[in-house]
């Protein structure tokens, strides 16, 4: 069984590390989202994991592993860029048939492609796409047996008032792993809410 390690004691603690299954990390800007899931991608590099990573910013990406000083074989991590939910699918379906074969994949974020594909589609559209990506996503980690990490933006509920990935339950019910990072007062949260189907609630504190 693949398992990648964060590379943090505290949540590794909990989680163990990332297995097979479809997980969701969500939060605000500012919260390392984006540098938790490449520090994910250097230790599943480090152990010799092919890696994949959907994003409509790959440069970004490039950039952020030269600021960490990774020291890992580029040539283990492959980027896609993906300009719209549409595209997004037309991969996601790839994933799922096996056309498209990684030991890891990264998809930072169907969120940001729902958010800017907006002007192009109608929402039930854009809703109905949200919905079959996560589902095959879901399906195409059990199938495979990979690890699948989606990176989500935050909304806030207009009934409950509370924080919660774009798209909320579309998103939500498919995801095997739940994690909600947060920052407050300087010191960083990472709220486990579901782990590997399990509904659980452990608040992290972490460096």
């Amino acid at each position: 069984m693949k398992i990648i390690p964060t590379g943090i004691k505290e949540i590794d603690e909990k989680l163990i590390g990332l297995t097979a299954g479809l997980t969701m990390i969500y939060g605000r800007a500012n919260t390392d989202k984006l540098e938790l899931a490449l520090r994910l991608c250097i230790n599943g590099i480090n152990q010799g994991f092919s890696i994949l990573m959907l994003t409509s910013r790959p440069h970004l990406m490039i950039y952020k592993l030269d600021q960490m000083n990774a020291t890992i074989d580029r040539s283990k991590i492959y980027f896609i860029q993906i300009r719209n939910i549409k595209e997004q699918t037309y991969v996601t379906l790839m994933i799922y048939n096996g056309e498209i074969n990684y030991d890891f994949i990264v998809i930072d974020s169907i969120g940001e492609y729902y958010r800017i594909s907006t002007d192009l589609y109608s929402p039930l559209l854009l809703w109905r796409l949200a919905i079959e990506n996560m589902m095959l996503l879901n399906h195409a980690a059990r199938k495979f047996n990979i690890p699948i990490l989606v990176i989500m933006p935050i909304r806030r509920n207009p009934k409950t008032g509370n924080e919660e990935p774009v798209m909320g339950n579309a998103v939500i019910f498919w995801s095997d792993t739940i994690i909600h990072l947060r920052k407050i007062n300087g010191k960083k949260y990472a709220v486990i809410e579901r782990l590997r189907g399990e509904q659980v609630n452990y608040e992290i504190i972490y460096e």
